[in-house]
């Protein structure tokens, strides 16, 4: 069923099935880490900035790519 939420001079019907109250993430926290997973790669795994390094090298003068 409905639940009547009062709302300045009408109600408003609520249908929903979750509760209301939810835990927010700390967002900061999270996008810190997967910036700094980004910048600095773990041992021993080529990840983050390293992968741009060298995506595809010139391999002579006449401007040819290698894939």
């Amino acid at each position: 069923m409905s639940k009547k939420i009062p709302l300045k001079n009408r109600l408003r019907a609520d249908f929903t099935k979750t509760p209301t109250d939810l835990e927010v993430p700390n967002l900061l926290l999270l996008q810190r880490d997967s910036y700094d997973s980004f910048l600095y790669s773990k041992e021993g795994k080529e990840s983050g900035m390293k992968r741009f390094l060298n995506p595809f090298s010139l391999s002579k003068m006449s401007i040819t790519a290698s894939l």
